[in-house]
């Protein structure tokens, strides 16, 4: 198992944000602070972009060209109101914790997203120690959930402040194909005509490992909320 000390993992964690914050506050704070894209304002509708769950193919195809942050939908709910977000079609895709999990570890093994200082730092700084899947998952825990965002459990997106689904629509990553068809027809009544769904950002990885049933379990348990809420079977995957 790989060790971190408490100190140097302390050290990790807060540089990690420091450059987080540096990085949103000093290139992005009045992009966030006014943020509501114009592809939603025109169309009345939100994209609910959860990390590793095709959200960048999903933009590219329903035609959004804005960069769509990963913010929850709380954020939309708290900042602009109910009033204006009951009159929006809001909608996501979700994805089964455990082939989510092993998404992220490999999209941050490998650099993550070129170009997000972030992602370059975590997985220089953090992800290059692991050798395995199971070694990081030794170290991974329901604290370390919230170190960095594409590790969020997708509660924390979809879900308003209260714990509820905040969502009018969700598809499932398992049968995209399937459900983007769905999405389209309902983007269409709303004006927008949506491509033929485009495999963008998609996570390459190698030697897919074999997990125990401990390995599972310890899943299911840090992401209870998410088997739960979404209905997911921690072995079916």
């Amino acid at each position: 198992m790989l060790a971190f000390s408490h100190a140097l993992w302390t050290l990790i964690y807060q540089h990690t944000y420091l450059i987080r914050f540096n990085y949103i506050f000093k290139y992005k704070r009045v992009f966030l602070k006014n943020f509501f894209p114009t592809f939603f304002k025109q169309y009345n509708v939100i994209l609910t972009h959860i990390p590793k769950t095709a959200g960048t193919s999903l933009r590219h195809s329903i035609g959004i060209t804005e960069n769509i942050p990963h913010l929850p939908i709380k954020w939309y709910k708290e900042k602009y109101g109910d009033h204006l977000l009951s009159k929006m079609f809001k909608f996501s895709f979700v994805r089964h914790p455990v082939t989510r999990l092993l998404s992220a570890y490999f999209f941050l093994k490998g650099g993550g997203y070129k170009g997000i200082p972030e992602d370059n730092f975590f997985s220089e700084k953090v992800m290059s120690q692991f050798s395995s899947f199971h070694e990081f998952l030794e170290w991974f825990s329901p604290s370390k959930v919230w170190v960095y965002i594409h590790f969020f459990p997708q509660s924390y997106f979809i879900c308003d402040s209260k714990g509820n689904i905040y969502q009018d629509w969700i598809g499932r990553f398992e049968q995209i194909e399937k459900d983007y068809e769905q999405l389209r027809e309902l983007l269409a009544q709303r004006g927008i005509q949506a491509k033929p769904l485009a495999k963008r950002n998609v996570t390459q990885k190698k030697n897919t490992p074999k997990l125990s049933k401990q390995e599972i379990y310890k899943i299911y348990e840090i992401y209870k909320s998410d088997f739960d809420l979404l209905n997911y079977d921690p072995e079916n995957f």
